[in-house]
């Protein structure tokens, strides 16, 4: 049984576990499932200036949802699955109210209509050749994106009637990963992470009654305004600590290279460098335009001091499950002793790392020990790209950049749920971790 949470249902690592570990995530082949896969919903094209109002876009997503489901598929458990077999009450209702509570709450920021419908239905053109989507596509895009969140809720056991997607404190979430869907036709994984992890962290024992914050809002570099910054803030006793989720297929792209500060007549302008300590040195300079404090979302709000550190949680399933794919497939054809440099058609770098983790003779094993050696070999290597990250971090230019501030990472992967609890309660917003002497 999970703590009762101060402003919603059990929260504890009881629950945690279970997601995180039952053995149904999928297998992350292929990353498109929708848009990348299928050919575009045809008709006229259209920016989002065509758009009448918000209802015109809710009218097309109730009519696919009543009427097409059978024809969209949605990775689900270890493959695809028609839509409509997922197990959905009402799902017409379900997803266009949530849809009407999202709108509601993007109009409440204050924009223009054009902008506040772009906010939840996605840019105006995409992809290098700019081009424009009928409003059959954007209608689908947007169904796809509310259906893949429902499955991802469903197969980790999160929330078993899926119905917190759109509870008040979640919409800017729901936004968020809404908005980015569509603009990625379909490239869903990292933001299908990147929603479960979100869901995930609510249900830590905190130390304080205030909830997480999702998809926080920070000012731009420039500070001429603000936009979506960190993934969640957790609000603890002494600070609030921001928290990034990442999903990768490999480990190398978590710090391979250089952060640089970019400049324009003397002035930072931007980051450039591998993407997490990028963005983490990106959030910082923004900070700076607050004072590093940051703004709760409860009724009566309240500002706090921002941690120095950050923690940052990368998606073990991302790197895994399609290594146990290629193993599964060698085996099942009758290879006795794989050997990655060889019998895998994929990447020389993705080769090589396989190489380092299992050497050159694999012989047929349970997918458990598997996931065990990668999950070993992952826990190892996120370890030395922390310590490398937080000396990026100790660099002269960037603490200078930053007024003196020195950042620091932590970084785990999300089967290392005891870690992730014992970092949040060093830093005081977590509670600290029971642990059974008798075990």
């Amino acid at each position: 049984m999970g703590i009762k949470g101060p402003n919603g249902p059990p929260r504890g690592v009881i629950h945690i576990a279970e997601a995180v570990t039952r053995t149904v995530v999928p297998s992350m082949r292929p990353n498109f499932f929708t848009g990348g896969r299928r050919a575009l919903e045809g008709g006229t094209a259209a920016v989002m200036s065509d758009f009448s109002n918000a209802e015109e876009i809710l009218d097309g997503v109730s009519a696919i949802v009543r009427g097409r489901l059978s024809d969209i598929t949605v990775l689900h458990v270890k493959g695809l699955v028609r839509a409509d077999e997922l197990p959905i009450d009402d799902a017409e209702t379900f997803i266009v109210n949530g849809l009407q509570n999202m709108f509601a709450h993007a109009a409440s920021r204050g924009l223009s209509q054009v902008e506040t419908l772009a906010l939840i239905a996605g840019k105006d053109r995409f992809g290098s050749a700019k081009i424009k989507i009928t409003k059959e596509e954007r209608f689908r895009r947007i169904v796809e994106a509310q259906l893949a969140a429902i499955a991802e809720m469903i197969q980790h056991g999160i929330d078993s009637d899926y119905t917190g997607l759109y509870a008040r404190h979640m919409l800017p979430l729901m936004i968020e990963y809404t908005r980015k869907f569509v603009n990625r036709a379909g490239k869903e994984h990292g933001l299908r992470f990147e929603l479960r992890m979100s869901h995930l962290i609510e249900l830590f024992p905190y130390l304080t009654a205030i909830r997480p914050m999702h998809q926080a809002l920070a000012p731009t570099i420039a500070g001429t305004g603000r936009v979506a910054s960190f993934d969640c803030v957790l609000f603890g006793l002494l600070e609030a600590l921001a928290a990034q989720y990442k999903a990768y297929g490999l480990l190398d792209a978590l710090a391979n290279g250089t952060v640089k500060l970019v400049k324009s007549g003397g002035i930072v302008t931007g980051v450039s460098g591998p993407d997490l300590p990028a963005q983490i040195v990106s959030d910082g300079l923004r900070a700076i335009h607050d004072n590093f404090r940051v703004l709760d979302g409860q009724l009566a709000p309240q500002t706090h001091n921002l941690s120095r550190s950050t923690l940052s949680i990368i998606d073990t399933s991302h790197i895994i499950d399609p290594v146990i794919d290629l193993f599964d497939d060698a085996w099942g054809s009758g290879i006795r002793q794989v050997n990655p440099l060889v019998d895998f058609n994929i990447a020389p770098r993705r080769a090589e790392f396989l190489r380092n983790v299992f050497g050159t003779s694999v012989p047929r094993t349970h997918e458990v020990d598997l996931r065990d050696t990668l999950e070993r070999y992952i826990t190892d290597g996120l370890a030395a790209k922390r310590d490398a990250m937080n000396a990026q971090f100790q660099t002269q230019e960037i603490v200078d950049a930053l007024g003196g501030r020195v950042l620091e990472v932590g970084l785990f992967a999300d089967h290392q749920i005891d870690e992730i609890h014992d970092f949040g309660a060093a830093k005081q917003v977590f509670q600290p971790r029971v642990v059974d002497e008798g075990l």
